[in-house]
């Protein structure tokens, strides 16, 4: 999964964005993203302050749209390939993929969605939450992100049964396999609020004071639960890390231009992953058709044996063991 040590407000507003040559349809208008067509979140700007009150909406949205323009014009430079035909990419010189995909039919069992970002779509987000899922501010940089020891958290009395335990399960699970105390608090200075929101959020690490953790409707469960306490711990999604091309390929012909620039990935001066190799099973990877405006692939496994691995549920191995590094826990470790 991806561990990156800076948050990315600054980065957004920035031109040093890194993008990978990717596999780019005759899609987006002929590779261009209208970014005047991208949908205004579904709340006002009043409810949006209530319930990020710790990012700046207008900056925040004005960021994301200007990274938005950004991938507009480099979409609008980038040769028109198929992703599943052969060829080299040109930025990694890594083999495209060229075992043809099978395609498989994929059931809509939620009402509400059955991916992070359908949810928070639904529940007008979809301008507003960086990569989906993240809530991001601007003054927090790592290692002040971290938690030391101990991580506190409580419920809001919006909290639902389904959400307590779903949390409850995700809060074991962490605290199990690593060093890291999370303990219930409603008095701790720093701690998670968790509630039942429009959505599902959290902020990337410790920000100080109170910070949001959402569960709403179609989040209440232990995949979703790990997946955001997991950013309260400070993990990024592993689709951004900086050596992702070398693993999968992004196809932004099938993206909803909702998200399109959402898929940026990072550097290696921003991002460090301890040595690890990419984990496809990362309880951080989204699935395959994540942010999909037709249910196709958006993100293509280099090697296809690992094509529906990505989107998992379950914590992985390189999960925990990068957890465990973040926070020190090895040092910890007897030897027997």
């Amino acid at each position: 999964m991806s561990l990156i040590f800076q948050l990315l407000f600054y980065g957004i507003l920035g031109t040093g964005l890194v993008l990978a040559q990717v596999d780019v349809n005759q899609a987006l208008n002929k590779n261009k993203l209208d970014v005047g067509t991208i949908s205004a979140s579904g709340l006002s700007d009043a409810e949006l302050e209530q319930t990020f009150p710790r990012t700046n909406i207008h900056r925040m949205r004005n960021a994301l749209k200007s990274l938005r323009q950004n991938w507009s014009n480099k979409l609008q430079a980038m040769p028109a390939r198929n992703y599943q035909s052969a060829g080299i990419n040109q930025e990694s010189g890594i083999p495209e993929q060229q075992t043809p995909l099978r395609e498989k039919p994929r059931d809509r069992i939620k009402v509400e969605g059955d991916t992070l970002h359908q949810v928070n779509k639904k529940a007008g987000l979809n301008d507003i939450l960086y990569q989906g899922d993240m809530v991001l501010t601007e003054d927090r940089y790592y290692p002040s992100t971290t938690w030391g020891t101990s991580v506190y958290y409580y419920y809001d009395r919006t909290a639902t049964s389904k959400i307590v335990k779903a949390f409850e399960q995700a809060v074991a699970f962490w605290q199990n396999v690593t060093c890291i105390n999370i303990i219930q608090s409603s008095t701790a200075v720093n701690r998670i609020r968790v509630f039942k929101g429009q959505g599902c959020y959290s902020y990337v690490g410790r920000i100080s004071g109170v910070q949001d953790l959402s569960l709403g409707t179609g989040c209440e469960e232990f995949g979703t639960a790990a997946h955001e306490l997991g950013h309260a711990l400070g993990f990024f999604h592993t689709q951004s890390r900086y050596d992702r091309d070398n693993f999968i390929s992004i196809n932004y012909a099938n993206i909803d231009q909702s998200y399109v620039e959402q898929f940026d990935k990072e550097t290696s001066s921003t991002n460090y992953n301890y040595g690890m190799p990419y984990d496809y099973g990362s309880i951080m990877q989204y699935g395959a058709t994540s942010a999909s405006s037709n249910d196709r692939p958006t993100m293509v496994a280099r090697d296809a044996e690992y094509q529906d691995t990505m989107g998992s549920d379950f914590v992985g191995f390189y999960d925990i063991s990068m957890m465990n590094e973040h926070y020190k826990c090895k040092g910890t470790c007897r030897e027997y």
